[in-house]
């Protein structure tokens, strides 16, 4: 079963989930950069206003994705 890495919540935040399993509720305007871990291509680096940086174990596109409108 695949735990689920994102969900919008009220209030206009994205609730994500880290690999390390801390839960951070950001809005999508707050990501300043957001690449690769690997050559796998298989988990994601976001890199937050403020200095914080989370990898969640989702593809670049799939986080993109809950970055959209």
């Amino acid at each position: 079963m695949r735990v689920r890495q994102s969900q919008r919540v009220p209030g206009g935040f994205i609730l994500i989930t880290g690999q390390d399993g801390i839960r951070y509720a950001l809005r999508p305007n707050r990501v300043a950069v957001v690449h690769d871990a690997d050559e796998c291509q298989d988990e994601t680096i976001l890199r937050i206003y403020g200095g914080h940086i989370v990898r969640v174990p989702c593809s670049l596109e799939e986080v993109l994705s809950w970055l959209g409108p």
